[in-house]
């Protein structure tokens, strides 16, 4: 079984505030665990939440000249601003 990790966890791997992570995980629907109010990441869910915001790297796929946030909006999923 893979460790879970905590908002504070995520924060730090992020270098963000937890208030950030939390305002993040509501806006952008990021995937995670709760156990009634109790919020846990698994290493998978990280990397799923990574590679949405990636920047740089592959083009996304999607129409020639397509930009990232435009293909991020008709993928169904938000980039960060």
């Amino acid at each position: 079984m893979e460790p879970l990790l905590t908002d504070d966890d995520l924060a730090s791997v992020l270098s963000v505030t937890v208030e950030q992570v939390t305002l993040w995980r509501r806006r952008y629907d990021w995937p995670h665990r709760a156990f009634g109010r109790v919020v846990r990441y698994t290493e998978h869910d990280v990397e799923v939440i990574l590679a949405r915001h990636a920047r740089g790297g592959e083009p996304p796929s999607g129409m020639p000249g397509q930009t990232s946030r435009s293909a991020a909006y008709w993928a169904g999923r938000r980039p960060l601003t």
